[in-house]
């Protein structure tokens, strides 16, 4: 049911007048309708209502206890509730917006008008909105509408949905899934009709074209793409965590394409494999604005990425990506280009143990050439892992917590690959790289003293701090060593500096203190503040560090290793924090209202400038980029 008969119903409004000769309570402005089931009911219940007017209709004999200040009903006392004026319903699994809205309370039904009705299926993942001008709620998890728009889309008007005479929506009780059931349906693109079924029903996954779109672009001409449900086509009706989408696509200056996800999702393991392909007979406009004509008219990629849960302790993860041509992504995938993590083939395994972690990762490229703007702009390589093994240990206690230890353990078996082709067949400016259009941008890598062969790398770090309480101020002073050593290396040629062992030691001082102070008479309604806490948090880092090998003489596998320098610097930051409490009597909490953060950073001329927008680590000044 809607309303249990032991029900509490709440109700509040900025104007409340009480009828007693018609049994009846009007309210009006920003007005309120909790109604929540007896906290002693197996199944709990809550409905709350919010509109701009209302009238709530009581049996006989309820109004002599409103009249003496009570704001509370049972339901069994009410007859019904009558809203108008953006009226909006919610029970938490669905929500509903319309002009006027009547809940019969002890037939336990509901009349809506110019209704829309959200609820979601699978989890939360698929949002189900129906659209009527008459909505029938029959039951707390049953509803039919006539003349209604079934969509996935909260726009009035859906670029895809079905139109239908009668529309029943119900949501499967025990399952988090909704069944549809409609009388006359029609496909609609927008507001054509160009499909008709004389009955539809199943559950919310069941419609097989998920989505239609049509539209264009100067490299690709007029675009259709369509995605359907291929569980739903191959009639598999299954609770299983898993999705199966596929794609048909037409482009009419370069061809047709299709492509395929699969999804899954289970308690210890999810992850999801993504093909796509296009026979093409045009040229791709890249990111750059550059047009390059595909070597081959078959392109695509395949790629896949997995995590999985071992145990408590243990983590695995996968990814595999194989890409036909160095264009592809840049050109038909852009945003991945811009934003997304390196395309590779990996596998990485993860142990933690309270303050402990050891991680393997092989890491190899299929694809002879980069697809992602960073690495393409910033290195121009990739490189190959086979494999990487580290071990950390951080913050172990010594001497009773008088000092704390971090100590990091590193062994790689690795190699760079440069970049195949040029910048004109990576649809790239020859300026970004200092070369000409059909210059070979591994061969300048190569002559820049880069080179691809596997070498092994071990490297070793550790760091001592003290911890001291110094009153107000809390003191850490630290030193660090570290030691990195290549075998098989041929560092020679990148630069005269180069060694294959690095030594690298650095010592210096955090401080930190925090001031505070208290006002308990702010009040403001406009910037909802109840009194105010203005906390100041400065802080200062000391920092001098050494190096065998100058910044820059070595090739930058990991930026976290290689890409280190010494120097002298100090860093000096203020966190200003204005706090006031919200929530109301009885559940006040705090909330940052304004938060300013300054800092500065200053380094000796002895640094290495190797960045245009330097960037302090405080957690390990030596990572700093220097400017």
């Amino acid at each position: 049911p809607i309303f249990r008969p032991t029900g509490v119903v709440d109700f509040s409004g900025r104007d409340v007048t009480i009828d007693q000769q018609a049994d009846r309570i009007l309210l009006s402005g920003s007005i309120l309708l909790d109604y929540n089931t007896n906290p002693t009911d197996q199944k709990q219940q809550r409905l709350t209502l919010a509109a701009e007017r209302a009238v709530v209709f009581l049996l006989p004999g309820t109004i002599e206890g409103i009249r003496e200040g009570e704001r509370q009903l049972r339901a069994e006392q009410v007859a019904g509730i009558y809203l108008e004026g953006d009226v909006r319903a919610s029970d938490g699994t669905y929500n509903i917006r319309g002009s006027r809205v009547y809940y019969d309370v002890q037939r336990n039904q509901a009349l809506m008008a110019d209704a829309v009705l959200r609820t979601y299926a699978r989890k939360g993942r698929i949002p189900i909105y129906a659209r009527a001008d008459e909505l029938r709620q029959l039951s707390a998890d049953q509803w039919t509408a006539g003349e209604a728009n079934l969509s996935t889309s909260e726009f009035f008007v859906p670029h895809l949905s079905i139109g239908a005479r009668e529309v029943t929506v119900n949501r499967l009780a025990g399952a988090d899934e909704v069944f549809l059931e409609a009388e006359g349906a029609t496909f609609r693109a927008g507001t054509t009709p160009f499909f008709y079924w004389p009955k539809v029903s199943g559950r919310s996954r069941t419609a097989p074209l998920r989505e239609a779109t049509i539209g264009g672009r100067e490299s690709t001409g007029v675009e259709i793409i369509t995605r359907w449900d291929l569980l739903t086509l191959l009639n598999v009706d299954t609770d299983a965590p898993i999705d199966l989408e596929g794609s048909l696509e037409g482009y009419t200056k370069r061809g047709p394409a299709a492509g395929l996800i699969f999804a899954y999702d289970f308690d210890q393991s999810f992850g999801n494999v993504d093909l796509w392909g296009l026979w093409d007979n045009g040229e791709d406009r890249t990111s750059s604005g550059l047009d390059v004509t595909p070597a081959s008219e078959w392109r695509g990629y395949a790629l896949w990425e997995n995590q999985t849960k071992l145990s408590d302790h243990w983590l695995f993860q996968a990814q595999a990506s194989a890409i036909t041509d160095e264009t592809l992504i840049t050109s038909w995938r852009e945003q991945w280009f811009n934003e997304r993590r390196e395309f590779e083939t990996s596998a990485y395994l993860l142990g933690e143990w309270d303050h402990t972690a050891l991680t393997l990762l092989a890491k190899y490229n299929i694809n002879d050439f980069i697809s992602n703007s960073y690495l393409l702009a910033s290195r121009a390589y990739s490189v190959d892992k086979l494999p990487d093994l580290e071990y950390q240990r951080i913050g172990d206690s010594l001497f009773g917590d008088r000092f704390t230890y971090s100590s990091e353990y590193r062994g790689t078996y690795m190699r760079l690959v440069g970049t195949d082709g040029t910048p004109n067949s990576l649809g790239v400016p020859g300026a970004a790289f200092g070369l000409t259009g059909e210059e070979s941008i591994r061969d300048a890598l190569f002559d820049q003293g880069y080179r691809f062969n596997y070498l092994a790398r071990f490297d070793t770090r550790h760091e001592l701090s003290m911890p001291i309480d110094a009153g107000p101020v809390k003191l850490s002073p630290f030193v660090s060593g570290r030691a990195t050593a290549y075998i098989n290396d041929e560092f020679e040629d990148f630069s005269s500096d180069a060694d294959n062992v690095r030594w690298f030691a650095s010592a210096g001082v955090r401080a930190n203190t925090t001031f505070q102070y208290v006002d308990n008479t702010v009040e403001n309604r406009l910037f909802d503040l109840h009194r105010m806490r203005h906390i100041l948090e400065p802080s200062a880092t000391l920092w001098y560090g050494y190096t065998s090998v100058p910044l820059g003489a070595l090739p930058v596998y990991d930026q976290e290793v290689e890409a280190i320098g010494g120097a002298a610097a100090m860093n000096l930051a203020l966190r200003s924090v204005w706090q006031t409490q919200r929530g109301g009597p009885g559940r006040w909490a705090p909330a940052d209202f304004l938060l300013v953060n300054v800092g500065a950073t200053l380094n000796s001329g002895d640094a290495n400038e190797t960045s245009p927008t330097p960037q302090w680590f405080g957690f390990r000044p030596e990572y700093s980029q220097w400017g």
